[in-house]
């Protein structure tokens, strides 16, 4: 199921709105951030969105990530609210979301029956990466043990997009019973985040300039070089502007390949959204 193009565009619509609300918010705060990952592309390929992608991604340096996240709950306009492990309970993953009050976007397959997210956008701390590799190495290790746990006991059943169905009855056979065993034994997503980002962040504060998504499964492919990173540049996207690396050409190469080149078909994925609410934004879109 992907979601219908109707539907595509209203949340779209929505989507540049928070965008153009986290971007006012970071600007009086005085930090820096970039669209990050598909948002990178959208903006340099298409101007805005990949045209079947459902979501914005935004990555900001750690330093940055904490200072929003402390300042933006007074700045933010009514109607708005954060979602990360110190906002909500049972939350599932490594990031925070900024998202609308009263709103439902709920991908096909990934359901934590204990979290609704709303149409959202995705803000990602990007870490300090050391200079040792054995380190980074070894953090890499720990961020994915800590990471994937603290994911799987909040979803049972991943989306797992491209896998022929018996494997993926027999990965969701696994997936369920680490889940299971993760409520049975009452391990809380705050004690599995904490044991994530003890390792996420144990570089923090070396002068190294060199950063990585340790959210993501496969760290050392996202990495980032302070000066591929700032000063941002300003782009249009969509109705407005908004920030992307300053590199963002060496960003996207080493990430993705010829990012330019559009993906066959079948391989154009999205979040697969089972359900979707516009909730008070309904009427107006």
């Amino acid at each position: 199921m992907t979601t219908p193009p109707s539907d595509l565009r209203k949340v779209h619509m929505l989507l540049t709105y928070i965008l153009s609300e986290f971007d006012r918010v970071c600007e009086e705060i005085g930090v820096t951030y970039a669209l990050y990952g598909g948002s990178a592309i959208g903006a340099v390929r298409h101007g805005g969105f990949i045209p079947w992608d459902d979501d914005i991604d935004v990555c900001m340096v750690r330093e940055d990530y904490e200072l929003f996240l402390r300042e933006a709950p007074a700045l933010l306009s009514e109607g708005f609210r954060i979602d990360n492990q110190a906002s909500t309970p049972r939350y599932h993953l490594l990031f925070s979301k900024l998202g609308l009050e009263g709103t439902v976007f709920r991908s096909q397959g990934e359901v934590n029956p204990d979290y609704t997210p709303p149409i959202f956008l995705d803000i990602f701390p990007l870490d300090t990466v050391p200079e040792d590799e054995k380190r980074f190495r070894s953090m890499c290790r720990r961020t994915w043990w800590w990471g994937r746990l603290l994911f799987l006991s909040g979803i049972p059943t991943p989306s797992l997009p491209g896998m022929v169905a018996w494997k993926r009855s027999l990965v969701h056979a696994v997936t369920r019973t680490v889940n299971l065993a993760l409520r049975a034994t009452q391990i809380s997503p705050r004690g599995l985040y904490a044991r994530w980002e003890k390792a996420a962040r144990a570089a923090e504060g070396e002068q190294t300039g060199t950063y990585a998504d340790f959210t993501m499964r496969d760290p050392w492919n996202w990495i980032v070089h302070r000066d591929e990173f700032v000063p941002t540049r300003r782009v249009p996207f969509e109705t407005i502007e908004a920030s992307i690396p300053h590199d963002v050409e060496a960003l996207l190469t080493r990430g993705y390949g010829d990012y330019m080149q559009l993906p066959p078909p079948e391989k154009r994925y999205n979040h697969e959204a089972a359900v979707i609410d516009f909730g008070p934004y309904a009427e107006s879109l």
